[in-house]
């Protein structure tokens, strides 16, 4: 039988912000541990912006505004001061023949969803999944951080060999290297089984060897009664990806600059930047950012796809337990400590869910406002 089963992030690579996470100890106020820091990496998908209030960033040249006046080492995070994020996302659909040995080519693929170039060696995985979904309904779901099991009939892949293959066909199709037979695979190409109207398949290229992770570009094909194309061509046009991020009409907590021991607290957060309902016990990263660029500068398409690799200097921990973090169990990649924030730089801190959800953008993120104790 044909795997089944789908991994909780679905676009590993899709944020910034998302990383990887490991284990360590914890206690009331913070998770300890070291994170690494992630390379690449976007705004994922995700559906209406959240709540506003008033304020703006700090740093050089940042956008003004009225935060908070309490100076305290502590801050809750809330709805006022969290960002807005809203993004949509477009995949191409190639028509194909039922019943055929589809071939894939992503030889085209120059960068991938993010605008980020591509280097195609680097390609360990090319899903193909089959969704009991439309077009639309996979995009607006993928918005909305809502794809589950129930939506996903199979997955399995193809082990691009050697490195830098670019070609592969449906025949090739193998449950994490061990192969499937022709008898196996024909079935779910019957069209009469996955009607169109009803179904869509996925093929997505992919760094790592978790299925569901490290997504680097999506195409769409489905089957159609009147064509006789056996080819999909992947290119790095096949996702398509729109997005607005909003820093300015969020309200600034204040802390003090140079103190390291600064503590977030997300036990109360209703929903995330998006809309969507928060829950505060599947956060299970946490990021400090470093900027010379403004609020401004960072709210830019461009710039907001590439917050990790743009970043001065970015910290980041798993957080194991707790809704509440203490920033300074942060450490860049190096192992350096997070040392508290100044008065020259732009400084943003992002909760992640990167267990539990399909879509890897940060739920929460806000711009720190430095003051004097």
């Amino acid at each position: 039988m044909m795997h089944r089963a789908i991994e909780a992030s679905l676009l590993g690579l899709f944020v910034a912000l998302a990383g990887c996470s490991s284990k360590g100890d914890d206690d009331a106020n913070a998770s300890g541990g070291t994170g690494a820091g992630a390379t690449g990496g976007t705004a994922g998908t995700s559906g209406t912006g959240g709540s506003s209030g008033t304020g703006g960033s700090s740093g050089t040249g940042g956008s003004s505004g009225t935060g908070s006046s309490m100076c305290a080492t502590s801050f809750m995070a809330t709805s006022t001061n969290n960002y807005k994020f809203s993004s949509t996302l477009t995949i191409e659909v190639t028509k194909v023949q039922p019943s055929a040995d589809i071939h894939f080519d992503w030889s085209g693929v120059k960068q991938d969803l993010l605008g980020h170039d591509l280097d195609l060696t680097t390609i360990d995985m090319v899903e193909v999944e089959l969704w009991n979904l439309t077009i639309d309904s996979f995009e607006k779901k993928l918005n909305d951080d809502a794809l589950g099991q129930s939506d996903l009939s199979i997955i399995a892949s193809i082990l691009p060999n050697p490195a830098g293959t670019t070609t592969g066909d449906v025949y090739q199709l193998t449950n994490m290297g061990y192969p499937y037979t022709k008898a196996q695979i024909d079935p779910y190409l019957d069209i009469n089984t996955y009607p169109p109207d009803t179904h869509l398949y996925t093929v997505m290229l992919a760094n790592g060897m978790d299925y569901g992770k490290g997504t680097r570009m999506i195409a769409g094909f489905q089957l159609d009664s009147t064509s006789t194309n056996t080819q999909v061509n992947i290119t790095s046009d096949s996702t398509k990806l729109q997005m607005s991020a909003d820093l300015h009409s969020l309200t600034s907590p204040t802390v003090p600059t140079g103190t390291a021991a600064l503590t977030i607290d997300w036990t109360n957060m209703m929903t995330t930047s998006s809309g969507l309902t928060f829950e505060p016990s599947y956060i299970t990263q946490i990021r400090v950012g470093k900027y010379s660029k403004t609020a401004t500068d960072l709210e830019d398409p461009a710039n907001f796809l590439s917050l990790d690799t743009i970043a001065d200097t970015m910290y980041s921990a798993p957080v194991v337990s707790g809704t509440k973090f203490d920033l300074s169990q942060t450490k860049d990649p190096t192992g350096a400590a997070f040392p508290g924030i100044d008065d020259t730089h732009t400084w943003i801190v992002a909760l992640n869910c990167t267990d539990q959800c399909s879509n890897p953008a940060p739920w929460y993120l806000t711009v720190l406002k430095p003051c004097s104790q």
